[in-house]
């Protein structure tokens, strides 16, 4: 905490409180054209935000039955924060990575392809102990959230003027709705196990793969000539 708000200080004094971060002439645009920003992609946009919410499940879900599978291997605790934290390493670093390869390929494509990955990474790892499940965890967690900044960056471009209200709801309602349903998942570990309950919660993400390829294309304004 006292290393987040030292982070914060910094951002606040060299960053937010330039004269360059925003105009000074600028002011919110009305709810009428918010409204209407996401009326023109509306399909596209309920499908991005599902999407979120089904990737946000699942990662929320590995998050909360990953020390009761570990600790049930016989792990230890200091063992167990260690291969946690190799998860949300890997996915940290493919945040990264999936943001950069946005900026080159189609977003639709990069997010597809990375779920895609996702789920068989993830199968793997509930299916194989030690060594190698291990790194099926990592890679998982780092093709699970590649896609996330990138889900952002579209959600902002379907809603053009509207970024913040954009990336609320794919961080804020988007996140929040797929942690609450992580206790759907609570109550079929308590049927089948974290293990089976995870291997079924995981296909959700087959579905958020299908979505993302019927994502739409942003239109392209008219030229004036």
């Amino acid at each position: 905490m006292p290393l987040g708000i030292v982070v914060t200080a910094l951002l606040y004094t060299k960053v937010f409180k330039g004269h360059d971060v925003r105009p000074a002439t600028w002011s919110p645009p009305p709810l009428k054209e918010i409204l209407g920003n996401l009326a023109r992609y509306r399909g596209g946009f309920i499908r991005l935000w599902v999407l979120v919410v089904l990737r946000s499940l699942t990662y929320f879900s590995l998050f909360s039955f990953l020390p009761i599978i570990f600790t049930r291997q016989g792990l230890s605790t200091m063992q167990t924060g260690m291969m946690i934290s190799f998860f949300l390493f890997g996915g940290a670093v493919g945040g990264i990575v999936g943001g950069w390869l946005a900026d080159r390929l189609h977003e639709r494509a990069v997010i597809a392809g990375s779920l895609a990955i996702a789920f068989p990474l993830l199968q793997l790892f509930l299916m194989v102990p030690g060594t190698w499940g291990t790194a099926f965890l990592m890679l998982g967690g780092f093709c699970l959230l590649s896609s996330a900044p990138v889900t952002i960056g579209l959600a902002q471009r379907y809603a053009p003027g509207s970024a913040a209200t954009a990336s609320y709801l794919m961080l804020g309602l988007g996140w929040g709705t797929g942690g609450v349903l992580v206790t759907l998942v609570g109550m079929l570990a308590d049927r089948l196990g974290p293990v089976g309950a995870l291997r079924i919660q995981g296909l959700c993400l087959v579905v958020a793969i299908l979505l993302a390829l019927t994502l739409p294309p942003l239109i392209k304004p008219r030229s004036k000539n």
